[in-house]
């Protein structure tokens, strides 16, 4: 059965249903339909979130995000590299990269690299991030191994 009545922030008048199609710009009506928008973009956020974290990453997961972002596959075994700094208030800036290999984490390759160009005390991810993805530029040119992706947590 046809609803007698359509709420639409955006969208078509559809004259063969024969529907009243509104497009409230204030009032209750339009109140309403504010809040529907936003409870269904919250649950499909939320459901999006829970996916992610329970849901396996997958080699046609990495294939179709390389799809996404333009690029093709340039490895047999698919290797996708994260990067990140972690420091303890302003002491022992370290920086980590974890390997998801074939749609699966490979912690044996997983690496933790010590920064050796910043003073004692001093914060900077950015110079921190530069050195150990130059570290890592000059290792791919010295074994001619470039990974599919690099991912770099840079905070904001």
């Amino acid at each position: 059965m046809l609803p007698k009545e359509i709420l639409s922030l955006e969208g078509e008048v559809i004259d063969a249903l024969k529907i009243k199609l509104e497009y409230p710009m204030i009032g209750d009506k339009h109140d309403l339909l504010k809040l529907a928008y936003k409870n269904a973009f919250e649950y499909a956020y939320r459901k999006h979130l829970e996916s992610l974290s329970v849901k396996g990453f997958t080699k046609k997961d990495m294939l179709e995000l390389l799809s996404l972002l333009g690029y093709q596959a340039i490895n047999h075994d698919l290797l996708f590299e994260c990067n990140d700094i972690s420091h303890i208030s302003g002491n022992h800036t370290v920086a980590s990269r974890s390997i998801i290999e074939n749609g699966k984490t490979n912690p044996s390759k997983y690496r933790k690299f010590n920064i050796k160009t910043l003073e004692k005390g001093e914060i900077d991810d950015f110079a921190s991030m530069r050195e150990i993805m130059t570290r890592r530029l000059k290792e791919m040119e010295k074994t001619g191994y470039i990974p599919d992706l690099i991912i770099i947590d840079g905070g904001k």
